[in-house]
């Protein structure tokens, strides 16, 4: 007989699924960024030609494509400096300006983005994280818009997070450290910020939170539009997350006609997965062989006994959630963990399925 103990563990701690970074679509061929071996662009037309792989400027942190062009976040020559790259071919890389997160007596703590997309007109819209919130006016956020200067750098122009519907005091400073924090009841707002890239449609903007399986719903424009969640009524508020779970989405991607296919856990795994095992935020250690050991072996209990994979067809325009078949050559059923942690996918330009990044 299995005997599992209590064990506490904070969302960050907790197995997902494989960073699946989205693709865009333009043309009718499909564009995927990948960070395996090597860092770069693979197009891949119809027909029987064989995919086009291009290298990513080097230490590139994030790329985003939209329309054929890539816009490549970079690392700079300070921790706070980053090179912003453009290419529309992706056979040469260009440097668009710099984003500048160092301090300055008008703006000691700028922030740092995760992820910028271009908007159009000289617009961007900026993804920040928990340790590198952005600041403006005096308030701080996570997500803001920005434009680059007579010299060339980056700048927040507005800050995001209150047009979304976020609560306003999302982003606090330890009292003690003085480090910019999310208090734990927002730890869902988190998962919007970084683990998997926003997806990007001709129409659409989406930020996903695979923990909740909540999807936010932009325009091209970045402006809010809609909030689409796959299991309705689980999740009442960014600030009222209901007690700890397993994670939701495990993988989606962008169908060509900007729908979303989406790979979830059973409703079962999401509310009933966690009584293999306790997890609460804060008091799980890391540094403890014995902790992870026995997180490993609840969460392949929890995997044995809720494994099965539902397929979902997500439309942002509408905010139509329908639950679909299994997608020819996808699985229906995670087998441990290890199938858990490494589970990604793309489409090829059938939107047909396909197993890896």
């Amino acid at each position: 007989m299995l005997v599992l103990g209590i064990i506490a563990l904070p969302l960050s701690a907790q197995i997902r699924s494989g960073l699946n970074k989205p693709q865009t679509w333009d043309g009718g061929k499909t564009f995927r960024v990948v960070f395996g071996v090597a860092q770069e662009v693979v197009i891949e037309g119809p027909g029987r030609n064989p995919a086009v792989r291009f290298a990513l400027p080097k230490d590139t942190l994030n790329c985003s494509i939209h329309e054929g062009t890539g816009l490549a976040l970079t690392k700079g020559p300070e921790p706070k400096l980053r090179p912003i790259l453009e290419s529309i071919g992706f056979n040469k890389w260009f440097l668009l300006g710099m984003y500048d997160g160092r301090s300055t007596k008008e703006n000691p703590e700028p922030g740092l983005p995760t992820h910028i997309l271009a908007l159009g007109d000289g617009k961007f819209f900026l993804v920040g994280s928990s340790l590198h919130p952005f600041e403006y006016a005096g308030a701080r956020g996570f997500f803001a818009f920005g434009a680059f200067d007579t010299k060339g750098r980056l700048k927040v122009q507005s800050l995001a997070d209150a047009r979304f519907g976020f609560p306003a005091d999302l982003c606090q400073k330890n009292r003690k450290s003085g480090e910019p924090w999310i208090e734990p009841s927002l730890n869902a707002l988190e998962d919007l910020m970084g683990w998997d890239e926003p997806i990007r449609t001709s129409d659409h903007i989406i930020l996903v939170s695979k923990h909740t399986g909540i999807f936010v719903v932009l325009d091209e424009r970045a402006r809010f539009k809609r909030q689409v969640e796959i299991f309705h009524g689980r999740f009442s508020s960014w600030r009222e997350e209901p007690a700890p779970h397993e994670d939701v989405i495990i993988g989606c991607q962008p169908r060509s006609d900007g729908s979303i296919l989406v790979a979830t856990r059973s409703r079962d795994a999401v509310e009933r997965g966690m009584k293999a095992y306790t997890r609460s935020y804060g008091s799980f250690n890391p540094k403890d062989p014995a902790a992870w050991n026995q997180q490993q072996i609840a969460e392949d209990l929890s995997i044995r006994l809720f494994p099965h994979i539902l397929w979902w067809l997500v439309d942002p325009a509408t905010g139509t959630v329908s639950e679909t078949s299994t997608p020819l050559g996808a699985p229906n059923r995670l087998k441990d963990r290890v199938h858990l942690a490494e589970f990604k996918f793309h489409l090829d330009p059938a939107d047909k399925f396909v197993v890896g990044d």
